[in-house]
């Protein structure tokens, strides 16, 4: 007879249960739950660095210079923007529940692994991705609201 696991599907689902919900579950389907959930981690990994790397590939400044315009001006506007655009980024996590605000600060300022984030926060590595990835997303959407470029 394999034991039970209570799990709660909040920590496990963040996207799709806003509250706890405990339910027990065999340690089979558990084990599976938590591979299948690794594996698609693992994916979206794969395709997020794949993205980021091919868009190293272009000059930010290739457009600038076709046109004739003098790079170094556009580098000290490009730079008051950047400091701009860093403190509505700070202002809008201030904002966040604290547990969001937790994960997403041990994690980009911090720089904790997901795991160790996991294991303080005695919660699933899934359930901190998914978490972040969700503060990420709020962020985006805040930062389209108000007219920035998130493609820069």
């Amino acid at each position: 007879m394999s034991t039970k696991v209570r799990v709660n599907l909040r920590e496990m689902y963040p996207k799709y249960y806003n509250q706890d919900c405990f339910v027990e579950v065999d340690q089979d389907v558990y084990e599976t739950m938590n591979k299948y959930d690794h594996i698609d981690a693992v994916y979206k990994r794969k395709v997020d660095y794949h993205k980021g790397y091919f868009s190293l590939d272009r000059s930010p400044f290739l457009e600038l210079e076709k046109e004739g315009f003098d790079v170094n001006e556009n580098l000290l506007l490009k730079e008051l923007i950047h400091q701009e655009l860093i403190s509505f980024i700070e202002l809008t996590i201030k904002d966040l529940p604290v547990k969001e605000k937790e994960r997403i600060l041990k994690k980009y300022v911090q720089c904790k692994t997901l795991e160790s984030i996991a294991i303080e926060e005695n919660c699933s590595i899934p359930a901190v991705y998914y978490s972040i990835k969700i503060v990420l997303e709020k962020i985006k959407e805040v930062l389209i609201k108000n007219g920035y470029d998130i493609n820069d």
